[in-house]
């Protein structure tokens, strides 16, 4: 009787695991698994105030935001007149994509290593007045941005102090112009990021692959993964003598088309179970090789991909990252893609605090930041013991959950360890604004607005959210 009972009971379960696999819904433009967030151990509630607040542009002109969760697409949204179909240009993401086509060229023997010359492959780059050092440089060096050219790109590429002005003003052979730039840095040594780099990459690609670069591209990443793209030829002068596609930020996709990327290094290289990219490409790119805290705080870069130093003890982020708000958010400890773009034109885009907003709507997330933050809060803190940047997340995330006196608690305790004024008036203000103590918020939301004038583009956000308290605090009075 027990034996039939397990029999009629083991076919139950089968026949439901059946029905369930069935329901699966399968995005068919896409390859993704549909599901939802609260169904993917996200908080519903949180989530959607993420949602509308980047319909309201809290976090800038945002177009699209596509949240894949444990492989299944949970959030697909286009905003600010973009739709589905629309290829978007995502800027210096051209870049980590140009790293992925240099693995798949070593994968297949078309380049033997990265440590193959520059010389050796362009040696039309060779002058008679060549420093000897550049004979060294090699397509690591390139990945890593590390090849020690004095180039400077803080400043907008039209700008007349940015290294990349030059390249756009003349019309000449740019990988030419970005090898007789001066070594400053031995090879290798320093961090200094430069799309020239990126840029003769391709040319590297077009040199050694058999076929041209944005047939080889097709043929080996955009085919296979089913994406629709356009690559705008390398500058913006009609006669381009080399004619590349622009591998240092040429690339248009539709968003749901890097969330396929993102998903494909998120596992090892394979998309829908075939491998694209090899796993040791994939392992070997996006591991740290040069430490760029000095371009952006808390940043490591390995080829081409960018990787966040842990806060609240989390493991590192990768992303790939785009000019005005283009990313692709790797999060392996979530099991978390995060895809963003925004408009070109405003460029005012807050997508890592968008990121983090996101995250911490995960359960999992909040319960591992609530852990650290009793950490912090248990220990007899010193100034030097945890970032700064960890106070404001950790101030920012409980103002998120609103968890108001604690906030208000922990920023009054820690007030003299904040290195910005305004972040820390605008939390605190925030939370006070929350727990409606109004003459408190008013108080550190006006401070909050000496020191954030709103003409930082990446600033913008907080600013307009301050005023939007002020006005409310205004009206109720």
């Amino acid at each position: 009787m027990r034996k039939i009972l397990y029999i009629t009971l083991s076919f139950a379960f089968l026949l439901q695991a059946c029905t369930t696999n069935k329901k699966k819904t399968i995005d068919n433009d896409s390859g993704f698994v549909i599901s939802i967030p609260e169904k993917e151990g996200f908080d519903k509630l949180l989530f959607d105030k993420v949602i509308g607040k980047v319909e309201k542009d809290d976090y800038g002109a945002l177009t699209s935001v596509i949240v894949i969760s444990d492989n299944k697409l949970i959030t697909e949204r286009y905003f600010n007149g973009w739709k589905k179909d629309s290829v978007h240009s995502i800027q210096s993401i051209s870049k980590s994509i140009t790293s992925l086509l240099i693995g798949k060229a070593i994968e297949l023997g078309e380049i033997s290593s990265v440590d193959e010359r520059i010389v050796d492959i362009l040696p039309e780059l060779r002058t008679e007045k060549m420093d000897s050092r550049k004979d060294s440089l090699s397509i690591e060096h390139y990945l890593t941005m590390s090849a020690g050219f004095e180039w400077s790109e803080k400043f907008p590429s039209m700008d007349k102090r940015s290294s990349l002005y030059h390249i756009y003003r003349q019309k000449q052979d740019y990988v030419q112009y970005f090898f007789n730039q001066p070594l400053i840095y031995e090879p290798g040594k320093v961090f200094e990021y430069n799309s020239g780099l990126s840029m003769t990459l391709g040319a590297i690609l077009q040199r050694k692959s058999s076929i041209e670069l944005e047939a080889f591209a097709e043929k080996y990443l955009f085919n296979p993964l089913e994406i629709k793209y356009d690559w705008h030829n390398s500058v913006i002068w009609d006669k381009d003598r080399n004619g590349l596609a622009h591998c240092g930020g040429g690339l248009y996709l539709r968003p749901i088309d890097m969330a396929k990327i993102g998903s494909m290094v998120y596992n090892n290289g394979a998309w829908n179970g075939k491998q694209i990219i090899s796993k040791k490409w994939i392992e070997r790119s996006t591991s740290p090789r040069i430490d760029a805290n000095t371009a952006k705080k808390y940043r490591n870069y390995g080829y081409q991909w960018w990787l966040y130093t842990p806060l609240f003890d989390l493991e590192t982020i990768l992303y790939a990252d785009g000019f005005a708000g283009q990313n692709i958010f790797i999060i392996k400890e979530f099991d978390l893609i995060i895809v963003t773009t925004g408009e070109l034109k405003k460029n005012a885009t807050a997508s890592m605090p968008l990121m983090f907003d996101i995250l911490a709507t995960n359960i999992k997330f909040k319960n591992k930041f609530m852990q650290f933050y009793e950490k912090v809060n248990l220990q007899n803190y010193t100034v030097g013991q945890f970032k700064s940047e960890e106070l404001v997340s950790i101030a920012q995330n409980l103002v998120f959950y609103s968890e108001n006196k604690e906030a208000i608690d922990f920023l009054n305790k820690y007030s003299d360890s904040f290195d910005n004024d305004w972040y820390y008036e605008f939390y605190l203000g925030k939370a006070y604004f929350q727990n409606k103590d109004f003459e408190q918020a008013l108080i550190h939301l006006n401070k909050s607005l000496e020191n954030n004038a709103g003409n930082i583009w990446y600033l913008k956000p907080y600013y307009n959210n301050t005023k939007e308290m002020i006005a409310i605090i205004s009206k109720n009075k």
